[in-house]
């Protein structure tokens, strides 16, 4: 069977572990994924992905300060449902990878959720995440969390 390649690109929000006053850290995420579907029947899919989480411009009041970092990532996804162009599918996947935010803040995550393809190109994603500790701002930052994204699929 030829390769079947293709990408996405989601939109969405994140929550990481913090053990700061302020308690864990709410960002916005975006993200794209190039990837190949494979299998008798295209119901596996293998990936790299790039994308960023943010939780807005640096400031000298925000506390903690801000965190703006790449994340880039490893990503495998399979199809429980039966091929079906009307019926949305449902697919789980995992995801793991590195999270880059520069001189504080690195760190490694890993990722595992569903990811409902509504048809037409449309999918609604949600994860449970953890992220190995790690110090940022002068707190722990890290353990277990969540993503929630749209995307588009191509």
């Amino acid at each position: 069977m030829d390769p079947n390649y293709g990408y996405a690109a989601s939109l969405g929000m994140a929550q990481l572990g913090y053990t700061g006053p302020t308690g864990n850290v709410t960002g916005a995420q975006a993200a794209l994924r190039f990837h190949e579907k494979f299998g008798e029947d295209q119901s596996n899919l293998f990936g790299l992905s790039a994308g960023i989480f943010t939780t807005g411009p640096p400031s000298q009041n925000k506390q903690p300060q801000a965190l703006n970092s790449i994340l880039l990532g490893a990503y495998y996804s399979h199809d429980l449902s039966e091929p079906n162009l009307n019926k949305p599918e449902f697919w789980v996947y995992g995801e793991g990878g590195g999270m880059f935010s520069g001189n504080e803040g690195n760190t490694f995550y890993l990722e595992a959720g569903g990811d409902l393809h509504l048809k037409w190109r449309l999918s609604l994603s949600g994860g449970v995440m953890y992220v190995f500790m790690t110090k940022y701002s002068g707190y722990d930052l890290g353990g277990t969390g969540y993503r929630l994204r749209i995307a588009m699929n191509w």
